[in-house]
């Protein structure tokens, strides 16, 4: 178990690196004068606002993932998917209900932490540099529209696959390996329709 949680935990870590070496990189490659190639296209004063807009939502990028690194690695240390999985299974359903219940708290929790940082992005920085179309009410009403389509896309694909693996023995990784690929072909088109 500890070999797994080492691997689990240096996926976690290696992956936020990357991130902030390529958002590092990004900003090192930003160029503070208009580009030749944009003359005619974009004036100056644009491409400036533009640029402080990218520094801006890229330094806010490191301290919100900083922050969500920290809490998913609390989360893990200190058992936390433990004490969810026995809550879960406290309620003595069957396979597929609990895991879909599982898996609801998981996504709920991980939305509502993330919702301080989606709404400083919208209306503190978005807002500040003059790209902010959206109002608290469009903001609740795009939230509840994702929750409306998550739920249905999502106990449609998470119990499909729970279904898989509880009735397909070997060949549920082949299933749920397919289902998924369907589903991120699918996905995007559904939801931009969706929420426009």
């Amino acid at each position: 178990m500890k070999t797994y949680l080492i691997i689990i935990i240096a996926a976690l870590v290696g992956e936020y690196l990357i991130r902030c070496l390529t958002r590092y990189f990004n900003l090192k490659a930003m160029a503070s004068d208009l580009p030749a190639e944009f003359d005619g296209f974009y004036d100056q004063e644009q491409y400036r606002k533009s640029q402080q807009y990218t520094r801006a939502n890229t330094k806010f990028a490191y301290v919100s993932s900083s922050i969500s690194l920290i809490v998913m690695l609390v989360f893990i240390l200190m058992g936390g998917f433990n004490v969810l999985d026995i809550f879960v299974r406290s309620f003595e359903l069957s396979p597929i209900p609990t895991g879909l219940i599982f898996f609801v708290i998981l996504f709920l929790v991980s939305d509502w932490l993330s919702l301080p940082f989606s709404l400083y992005n919208t209306f503190v920085i978005e807002e500040r540099f003059g790209f902010n179309q959206t109002t608290i009410q469009t903001f609740i009403l795009d939230k509840l529209k994702t929750y409306f389509l998550s739920a249905v896309l999502g106990f449609v694909i998470m119990g499909s696959i729970l279904y898989f693996f509880d009735k397909a023995a070997e060949l549920a990784w082949l299933y749920a390996w397919m289902l998924v690929s369907i589903f991120i072909v699918a996905a995007p088109p559904i939801f931009t329709t969706f929420i426009s």
